[in-house]
């Protein structure tokens, strides 16, 4: 009698373990889900903050020169020599506004690039990574893609200009 309560006991743990397990599975994907549904209407902001620049949401051509400015501005201050941390937590966006982000950051210093944690670096974005001498992801996710025309041309030979400037 004993040992059937015991093993009774022992199974309303196990049951009770998987599903605490369970929600917590759970919570957790519904958190990443929303997430993704939250980040769409973003459009791209550059901070300055403490000692690291932060790009947040889809990056645009506004994307781009505010974020020279605010480089420009940083390194001004810092007398031009030391590394700046650059932050990243994008979809993407406008593929040239990220390559002449990229471009900007890889001319101007050593700077360092990373995915913020539970950050995500998507698309585009990924051009920007690329800029960093120094590169890392953290907690983040960092997604690749073949770029796309959201215009696709049928004659051949602007698709092929196209993919060429890209």
């Amino acid at each position: 009698m004993e040992c059937d309560r015991q093993r009774k006991t022992f199974q309303l743990f196990v049951s009770l373990f998987l599903f605490c397990a369970t929600l917590l599975s759970l919570s957790e994907t519904a958190k990443s889900q929303s997430r993704l549904a939250d980040m769409t209407p973003i459009k791209g902001l550059v901070f300055k903050i403490s000692d690291e620049i932060l790009i947040l949401g889809e990056i645009d051509s506004i994307t781009a020169i505010t974020f020279k400015r605010v480089l420009q501005r940083y390194l001004s201050a810092r007398g031009n020599q030391n590394t700046v941390n650059i932050a990243l937590d994008s979809p993407g966006g406008d593929i040239y506004a990220a390559m002449e982000i990229g471009k900007t950051i890889r001319e101007t210093s050593n700077h360092a690039v990373y995915i913020r944690e539970n950050g995500v670096c998507y698309s585009s974005c990924v051009l920007i990574f690329a800029g960093g001498a120094q590169r890392f992801v953290y907690h983040g996710s960092l997604g690749i893609h073949r770029p796309y025309s959201l215009n696709p041309s049928t004659d051949r030979q602007t698709s092929q200009r196209w993919f060429n400037n890209v």
